[in-house]
């Protein structure tokens, strides 16, 4: 990572920017990953989803803003056509698990983030000859 920023880059999360850059990754998301992301709601009646190889998405656990004692868990999908990091105009570049993370609000109406991770599926594969 010094290297990197040795040559003007660097790598932050979304509560490491400004509230200038903030507001800037706000519009980003509205416009280019909200609209594309996959919220899917887990509990006893929604089974784990399938998911590709190599797909990306962050696993969330979530509260309820009404029962703080009532929490649930649900994933994203973050589709292949978003870049794994957003681009800022100073060299700084923010992961995306990190801005999708910080409006799961707009993706889970009712709930809060307690906690998230970001994952990538891999699946084994045979091949025969």
């Amino acid at each position: 990572m010094k290297k990197l920023e040795g040559e003007g880059v660097s790598v932050k999360s979304y509560d490491e920017v400004t509230n200038q850059e903030k507001h800037t990754l706000k519009q980003f998301f509205n416009e280019n990953i909200y609209p594309v992301i996959i919220p899917i709601a887990i509990d006893s009646t929604h089974p784990f989803p399938h998911f590709n190889n190599l797909s990306f998405g962050l696993i969330v656990k979530l509260q309820d803003l009404d029962d703080d004692s009532v929490e649930r868990f649900g994933l994203i999908r973050i589709p292949r056509v978003l870049d794994r990091f957003v681009e800022l105009e100073n060299g700084t570049y923010i992961p995306i698990e990190s801005l999708v993370a910080q409006h799961v609000a707009d993706s889970f109406p009712g709930f809060t983030l307690i906690k998230y991770a970001a994952f990538r599926g891999y699946k084994k594969c045979r091949h025969s000859h």
